[in-house]
């Protein structure tokens, strides 16, 4: 069975890399309403070579190692049209670009494709990351890579391929990328796949949390949570961002959809988002929704809705996001939030609501119906 699954959508041009160097220092203190002036430097334009087997379309952010060189990813483009793993190296003239590897280099594209999210570096210099595509269970499931340097270049080795269980129960298309602990176990999210559920798009199942551990003979895969565990998805749906993980060992993450029931401002008819925590028990792990975006008796969803991002944490242990939609300004286009642990729960505070475009954000996918 092939599966429609989540359609990001791609920028107008190719893609370029760039580097903005500061030129002007402030020594003291920047007037209100000052802004700093950055000058931009483009380090490498994207499909410069034939039939753009360099890659095109990069839709995350690069990595740097302790050398300055940049690591990034590719939607499409490279010898085989699905997606590129890049490197960037720093010379005295200017910036060396390389392809590191080409995914859809394997029959029905075993080896992935289409890696929406950036990677991750571990203490050795190898890179992981994520599929949304690929895989030889269902061209749409997607997969768990590693990239491990070598004397002869770059050797690819999958480390997951999800959609392996009946109804993708072990989760379907990885957008975001993944965190590391100090075991070596990875963690990501998927916004497909895990319970069996029909209600959202490209389903079965409304995204999972998971965990890969290294073993003596690969990597096995646990499920850690699978959201929409009861319709309609107060728990969550569709967590399209990557975790956050604090001293403890709690994930913290958002989804796009959940939370509450159906306001027209969220394009989705369960929910707008919620934003949750993981904690580790002797019996697995239990899921907290800290805060459900758009709750009664809201109708047009002020405090925001859809966070298709993650989390940042600061040392007091506050949280801080974005929502793509909804807000304080006409036209709900976005909020910046923060999320403040009190003996109750999560408090909310708004830095900002979004007023400069003319329309909404675009999502990276469809929301479900």
């Amino acid at each position: 069975m092939r599966r429609t699954g989540f359609v990001r959508r791609r920028p107008l041009r190719t893609g370029i890399v760039a580097l903005s160097a500061l030129a002007v220092m402030v020594l003291s203190p920047a007037p209100p309403g000052a802004l700093a002036a950055y000058a931009e430097q483009v380090l490498y334009r994207f499909c410069s070579q034939t039939n753009c087997v360099d890659g095109k379309n990069p839709v995350a952010a690069p990595i740097m190692d302790g050398g300055g060189n940049l690591y990034g990813t590719t939607v499409s483009g490279g010898a085989n049209n699905g997606g590129v793993v890049f490197k960037l190296t720093p010379t005295a003239t200017g910036w060396t670009y390389s392809v590191l590897y080409s995914f859809c280099s394997k029959a029905l594209c075993a080896d992935g494709g289409t890696p929406n999210a950036g990677l991750l570096m571990d203490g050795m210099g190898n890179l992981y990351g994520t599929t949304t595509g690929g895989g030889p269970n269902q061209s749409t499931s997607g997969v768990v890579f590693k990239l491990a340097p070598s004397g002869s270049g770059w050797t690819e080795m999958v480390l997951y391929s999800f959609c392996a269980q009946s109804n993708c129960a072990d989760g379907a298309q990885p957008y975001a990328g993944l965190i590391m602990d100090a075991a070596g176990n990875l963690y990501g999210t998927t916004v497909g796949g895990g319970n069996s559920t029909s209600v959202c798009t490209g389903g079965p199942g409304c995204g999972v949390v998971f965990k890969l551990a290294p073993t003596s003979t690969g990597w096995a895969e646990t499920v850690l949570y699978r959201f929409c565990s009861s319709y309609p998805c107060a728990d969550g749906a569709n967590p399209a961002a990557g975790l956050l993980m604090d001293g403890a060992g709690n994930l913290y993450g958002t989804t796009a959809g959940g939370g509450y029931g159906y306001d027209a401002v969220c394009g989705s008819n369960h929910g707008c988002g919620v934003v949750f925590e993981l904690t580790p028990t002797v019996t697995g792990w239990k899921e907290t929704v800290i805060y459900a975006f758009c709750p009664p008796p809201q109708s047009n969803c002020t405090d925001g809705a859809n966070p298709y991002a993650g989390l940042t944490m600061d040392g007091a242990g506050n949280l801080y996001g974005t929502t793509a939609n909804a807000g304080f300004t006409s036209g709900h286009l976005g909020n910046v939030f923060e999320l403040m642990p009190t003996g109750t729960g999560g408090a909310r505070s708004f830095f900002t609501s979004f007023a400069r475009r003319a329309v909404a954000p675009t999502a990276p996918y469809p929301m479900p119906p």
